[in-house]
């Protein structure tokens, strides 16, 4: 649910960046006097509809493999399996799977999300209803479903070191603090919420 808040409030302004960054953007969005056309600011939530629907369930498939993952990693270093392995880079490695199975639910959603940022002016005196740019969008790919995940390596590239940083240092916090409280198992939803921003902060 944080992560939907977030997408929910940076939604306009990410739609402002990739209207600015479309190689269309002196055409569609600027007049001839270099002016912004009022359409750069129109329909800023456009491309929402797919990135609420897979928010979820990428969120979803993180945790539950991040979660497998590190429990069985941890147990196996505790039976000695993986005793030369360090700790930190189970978490790493754990949460590294987690995002790559994040990756492959959201990828479809932000290729969609893209194009349809995009599509107002393309369908502008065209036939098809006012507010239908995700639709519009989507039928592109029907006969090619493939080419929704175009952007997974470049989406992995990009999202996958800064969650393995965030996770790891989440661990150690955590871990950390609960030794300091002489090892008590007790996790205040205030404390996990003040590790994960201390974590993502730095």
């Amino acid at each position: 649910m944080a992560a939907l808040s977030v997408d929910t409030l940076i939604h306009p302004v990410d739609t402002l960046i990739t209207r600015i960054q479309s190689p269309n953007f002196s055409t569609q969005y600027k007049s001839a006097s270099g002016a912004f056309r009022r359409s750069l600011f129109r329909n800023l939530y456009q491309g929402f509809g797919p990135t609420l629907v897979a928010g979820l369930p990428a969120s979803a498939g993180f945790w539950a493999v991040y979660e497998k993952l590190k429990t069985s990693s941890e147990r196996a270093k505790e039976r000695g399996q993986l005793r030369g392995v360090p700790l930190p880079l189970l978490h790493a490695a754990s949460s590294a799977a987690g995002e790559l199975v994040s990756c492959a639910i959201m990828s479809p959603a932000e290729v969609l999300k893209q194009n349809a940022q995009v599509q107002q002016q393309q369908q502008q005196g065209a036939a098809s209803p006012r507010g239908n740019q995700t639709m519009a969008v989507l039928r592109k790919f029907i006969t090619r479903p493939t080419k929704l995940w175009t952007g997974y390596p470049m989406m992995v590239a990009s999202y996958l070191p800064g969650v393995s940083i965030t996770m790891t240092l989440y661990e150690y916090i955590k871990e950390g603090l609960l030794s300091s409280q002489g090892g008590q198992a007790q996790q205040s939803v205030s404390t996990l919420f003040g590790i994960a921003g201390l974590s993502a902060g730095i």
